[in-house]
């Protein structure tokens, strides 16, 4: 599943009843089937009591599936008219369930899953190789790589004479030409997804050649944490301290887009205030919006490069769509006086979200910080300069 997936849920629903299902699945064995079961029972029901069709109720079933817990921990449906548009897994629990009849998908715990998935490298090291995890921002799958380097002999003997010095250089440069391959396979790895991260562990001696042969513009997104290449046991500590830097880096990117929205925020206030912010001739940057009200103005006019949301969103308020993806507004008399002549409404975010998807905006969930966070949850950095 990627972005391009759930964009194309929203095309051409415009008067449609959609079903959209995300439920926890996590669990294993006997005592998860019996839970989910029970659950799903009281799914079907609550959806035959909002009048889904009987059609559309046993396409949900296929998809939700015998044994949805050996596929991940959360279970995502979509279907309408008796037709499954989607049926996906993700890794983790979702932190809200959804059952939901709306004329729009319900897609934001998978939008909000896919910010979470970063594109990046796990790489465990040492002198004879190494294993390269090459996980994807688009897909929950991990590619697995293998690097063996056959450079022999590579370890030293400990003792002197210069046959031995002679040895030891030998195992040196062993070593060099296995960084340089490792290196190599690293970097084709990480250009292959776009990588964000590259986590390192295994041999010291390993992990520092590794970054010495890497290309510069890869040095930054090198993060060495403890751990080693072995079959050990360790496996499961290496992957929390891995997920422990991917969660770090999605709390500092969260940070420094609150930060830049507060300031360009500001400045859109200033100058609503009629303030000079830059000398003449300067151009002045205030992209900034601000409120559900302001966003979806700024939607009308393509203007929104990443929306962002935080939990204090209310997901029970509705706003107003049409047929196409800038077609968002809190009134429905905004839209009808633009010459849409059936709006129809549904619950805020899965408008926002279209709306962002169908311009190719980024969704970025951010921290609820006092005031430095968007009012009501929703603000939006822009794409140019709306005050010209």
């Amino acid at each position: 599943m990627d972005i391009k997936t759930l964009t194309d849920l929203y095309v051409g629903r415009h008067g449609e009843t959609v079903v959209t299902v995300v439920l926890d699945t996590s669990g294993q064995g006997e005592e998860a089937a019996e839970r989910l079961a029970v659950r799903w029972k009281d799914v079907v029901r609550e959806l035959r009591a909002a009048g889904v069709d009987p059609a559309t109720l046993v396409a949900l079933d296929e998809g939700f599936g015998e044994a949805p817990y050996n596929l991940g921990d959360t279970r995502a449906l979509v279907a309408a008219d008796g037709r499954l548009d989607l049926a996906t897994s993700l890794p983790a629990p979702p932190v809200t369930e959804v059952v939901r009849v709306s004329p729009l998908p319900s897609l934001l715990p998978l939008a909000e899953a896919l910010q979470n998935t970063v594109p990046h490298l796990l790489v465990l090291t040492d002198r004879q190789g190494a294993d390269i995890l090459q996980h994807t921002g688009g897909s929950w799958d991990t590619q697995r790589l293998t690097v063996t380097t056959a450079h022999y002999p590579l370890h030293k003997t400990g003792t002197g004479g210069t046959a031995v010095l002679k040895y030891e250089h030998t195992v040196e440069e062993n070593w060099k030409a296995s960084e340089k391959e490792v290196a190599e396979a690293v970097t084709h790895a990480a250009d292959e997804i776009g990588a964000k991260l590259l986590i390192v562990a295994g041999d010291v001696r390993a992990e520092h050649g590794l970054r010495e042969y890497l290309p510069d513009r890869l040095q930054s997104l090198v993060v060495i944490i403890q751990g080693g290449r072995g079959h050990d046991g360790s496996e499961p500590l290496v992957a929390r301290r891995a997920q422990k830097v991917i969660q770090d880096y999605l709390d500092r990117s969260a940070a420094d887009l609150l930060t830049e929205f507060a300031k360009y925020r500001n400045r859109a206030t200033k100058l609503a205030e009629g303030e000079r912010l830059a000398d003449a001739g300067q151009p002045v940057a205030a992209k900034a919006a601000d409120g559900p009200w302001a966003v979806s103005e700024a939607f009308r006019q393509a203007q929104v490069g990443t929306l962002l949301l935080t939990d204090e969103l209310d997901g029970q308020e509705r706003a107003w769509f049409g047929p196409e993806p800038t077609d968002i507004a809190m009134r429905e008399q905004t839209l009808r006086d633009l010459g849409i002549t059936r709006p129809l409404s549904a619950p805020l975010p899965d408008v926002l979200l279209r709306a962002a998807l169908g311009t190719d905006a980024e969704v970025r969930k951010v921290p609820y910080e006092g005031e430095a966070a968007p009012r009501d949850g929703v603000g939006a950095l822009l794409r140019y300069n709306p005050v010209g």
